[in-house]
């Protein structure tokens, strides 16, 4: 039910233009469009301990008629690229088992994260200045992981052994929900430069992001 909440508060946006079309013996609404392009820097460590650029296309209406207060309404959509980054680190532990010929055994873990999907929701803005985002992130989360292991003789070097371990993937998909807050500055009627933080609940861990980029509106 959580992840259907965002897609009908959306349907509730999108058809309160309607209703007002209606009551106005179907005037057409008085909407905008507008196209904005942010990059964005999220942090991955709740999958990998790395901060990572990302990328974000959207594209909305906003229903200038469609107000509570001082707030404006829009639905919009886009494509959300969270981020894409690996790591790496050794662990080190040693071999307490007097038949082997080996004291030490070193890991090489190599990880990986990419997150990306589609953003569909509204938004409400304030005096043109601020907003208030919010709505559902349908996403696509992989995980990869490499293990590198070496088997250290400390008497003799030329002894020492590695070998891979069988790499581990994973693909998870869902509908995480995502809050949003902003600010625009418009130097004229067409075009605004803006800045945001997000944050959404991806696989149960909350992954935070903040972002900058530019709105054109026609």
């Amino acid at each position: 039910m959580k992840a259907l909440f965002p897609v009908l508060l959306l349907a509730s946006i999108l058809a309160s233009p309607a209703r007002a079309a209606d009551d106005d013996d179907l005037a057409p609404p008085d909407v905008t469009v507008y196209l904005e392009a942010l990059i964005a820097n999220s942090d991955l460590k709740p999958f990998v301990d790395q901060r990572n650029s990302g990328l974000r296309l959207r594209f909305g209406f906003r229903f200038n008629d469609t107000r509570s207060g001082p707030f404006t309404w829009s639905g919009e959509g886009g494509l959300s690229l969270v981020g894409d980054d690996s790591e790496s680190f050794t662990l080190t532990e040693a071999i307490n088992d007097p038949g082997s010929p080996f004291e030490e055994e070193q890991q090489l873990i190599e990880r990986s994260a990419r997150i990306n999907g589609f953003e569909l929701g509204a938004r409400a803005e304030f005096a043109r200045f601020f907003h208030l985002r919010g709505g559902g992130f349908i996403y696509s989360l992989t995980e990869k992981e490499d293990v590198t292991v070496t088997q250290i003789d400390q008497d003799n070097a030329s002894n020492n052994t590695s070998f891979k371990r069988v790499p581990s993937s994973d693909t998870s998909n869902g509908v995480a929900p995502y809050l949003g807050l902003g600010a625009s500055w418009r130097f004229d009627d067409s075009f605004s430069v803006l800045a945001e933080v997000t944050a959404s609940h991806i696989d149960s861990e909350q992954v935070e992001s903040a972002a900058i980029g530019i709105r054109m509106e026609f």
